[in-house]
């Protein structure tokens, strides 16, 4: 059918105007479908995500009953055992009654028998006891004293008299000492065995010596002086005119440990401070007491005696 040329004309205009809008919904139509792929996709996916869900929650319920099945057996099995256990402690039990009241006969029956096995009993444990005792003892450290001079003996303007002395420790035993201590003091008149106890039986006027002395160990202890003041000092000496110093005594006591029990020892001492005289000769004599008038007396001159009574070293 041949239009005419101006109604032609016409179409075509309209035509080219309306193209931009066709291609626009062209578009809309195309992202439409591509929304509604997506989302199919979308759909598919979360499908496949709960398909796989279930397929987990199914073989977790799985393990969770073989688990089940398991620690019911277990439980099971430690109910038999703890049955089995309570049936052994009763026959066990039974048997301890049954050997109870059959001990119980025999030592009636055998009263005299019990009696002797149960004094050789107590003496064997007596004789281990004492056994051990003697370890101990064996085994315990031992501290010795030695004290001597160690310089002049000399007076001052007051008449106050001044000696010196230095001592060695020795550890015997066969396990260290520890807490090594010094008490010591000294006097010329007063009751040595009360002063000496005074120093070993209370722990006051002690100095520490070393923390620790080893096995065979010797410790030489310093210089330390000594004073007997003038008021303290003694009258005449009997059958002399002179006025003399008597009985310039020097009491101590040494305090250790041992070194694993923490048990305290002592090691006491007395000894007497003297001067070495000549009688004739070569032989010489000690005197415990010497004139005052000598202001300085030498240190090869004196001496210290050792006195035996007093306390015994525990």
């Amino acid at each position: 059918m041949l239009l005419p040329p101006q109604l032609r004309k016409i179409i075509d205009v309209i035509g080219i105007q309306a193209k931009p809008i066709v291609d626009e919904i062209r578009t809309t139509i195309a992202k439409a479908g591509a929304a509604a792929n997506e989302r199919h996709a979308g759909a598919a996916e979360q499908q496949r995500a709960i398909a796989a869900a279930v397929n987990r929650l199914a073989e977790e319920l799985v393990t969770y009953q073989k688990n089940q099945n398991a620690a019911d057996a277990r439980r099971e099995c430690r109910e038999r055992k703890t049955l089995r256990a309570l049936r052994a402690s009763f026959a066990c039990s039974l048997l301890l009654a049954a050997f109870s009241v059959v001990s119980t006969i025999a030592a009636v029956v055998s009263t005299k028998a019990a009696r002797d096995a149960a004094g050789a009993a107590i003496t064997s444990a007596d004789a281990a006891m004492k056994q051990v005792n003697l370890m101990q003892y064996d085994q315990r450290p031992w501290v010795a004293l030695t004290p001597f001079i160690d310089g002049d003996l000399t007076h001052d303007n007051l008449g106050d008299a001044f000696f010196y002395l230095r001592f060695t420790f020795e550890a015997l035993g066969k396990t260290p000492a520890r807490q090594v201590e010094l008490a010591i003091t000294a006097f010329a008149n007063g009751d040595m065995i009360t002063e000496q106890k005074k120093l070993c039986l209370s722990n006051e006027n002690r100095r520490l010596i070393t923390p620790t002395l080893f096995p065979n160990q010797k410790f030489l202890v310093e210089r330390q002086r000594f004073v007997i003041w003038k008021k303290d000092m003694g009258l005449q000496v009997p059958g002399g005119p002179e006025l003399s110093m008597h009985k310039a005594t020097i009491v101590g006591c040494a305090h250790y440990r041992e070194s694993l029990t923490e048990k305290e020892h002592f090691t006491p001492f007395i000894v007497h401070l003297g001067v070495n005289s000549e009688v004739s000769g070569d032989k010489t004599v000690f005197i415990d007491s010497f004139a005052l008038q000598e202001t300085t007396i030498p240190k090869d001159r004196l001496g210290i005696r050792p006195e035996p009574v007093g306390l015994a070293a525990n």
